[in-house]
């Protein structure tokens, strides 16, 4: 075979490679779809950890929620959250279970420096293990751990309430970034095992990207 045929074959075989490549890049898959429901009283933190998962970004100057907000959190490029964070404000209560209904997680956030806070993550507790599914995963959020003090809420009795119901729990700090990411995953975790995921077809120029682990 002549130098000139054998390099034509080569580089017929790299041409056909690239476009197999890029077919593949293009071709569809399918993402896994949970939905998630952020819960806790107001100015907890709930935003900001969504803001530093998402943004990798701590919220300096921040709004209060009203009624509820929607973002996509992507894990990887096959598992999203469906996320509805729902305003604390006890004016708002009444219309939450519009926002959490159907929800397969809940994360529930407290602030370490606000007993209030913590009396109400163990209200919404209760009420999401009423109204939802009785396999519903739900992790528990105690915030603002880079603030802690002695006078902050000892953790004790919530990790016990975890531990006792297969609930998450874990001390985070949106400021820091502590252990923000990992509470997410550890719920994708348990969804997984637990829970069949709504699906979703996709192509790569569709694909938002907007946070992959």
């Amino acid at each position: 075979m002549s130098s000139t045929n054998a390099k034509g074959k080569v580089q017929w075989r790299r041409n056909r490679g690239d476009t197999a490549a890029r077919r593949r890049e293009t071709m569809p898959w399918l993402i896994k779809r949970y939905k998630l429901v952020i819960l806790g009283a107001a100015t907890v933190g709930k935003s900001s950890l969504v803001s530093h998962f998402t943004h990798g970004s701590y919220l300096s100057v921040k709004e209060n929620t009203l009624v509820a907000a929607f973002s996509s959190i992507y894990l990887n490029k096959c598992l999203k959250f469906d996320t509805w964070e729902v305003a604390g404000e006890e004016r708002w209560h009444r219309l939450a279970h519009l926002y959490y209904r159907g929800a397969q997680a809940a994360l529930v956030v407290y602030d370490v420096q606000d007993r209030a806070s913590y009396v109400c993550a163990k209200d919404w507790i209760d009420e999401v293990r009423i109204k939802l599914a009785p396999d519903l995963v739900i992790a528990i959020a105690a915030n603002k751990v880079d603030l802690w003090d002695d006078l902050c809420v000892n953790s004790d009795e919530m990790k016990s309430l975890a531990q006792n119901n297969d609930y998450i729990f874990m001390e985070t700090s949106a400021r820091t970034g502590q252990n923000v990411h990992e509470i997410f995953a550890a719920i994708a975790e348990k969804l997984q095992a637990r829970k069949n995921p709504d699906t979703l077809k996709v192509s790569s120029d569709e694909f938002c990207g907007c946070r992959i682990l």
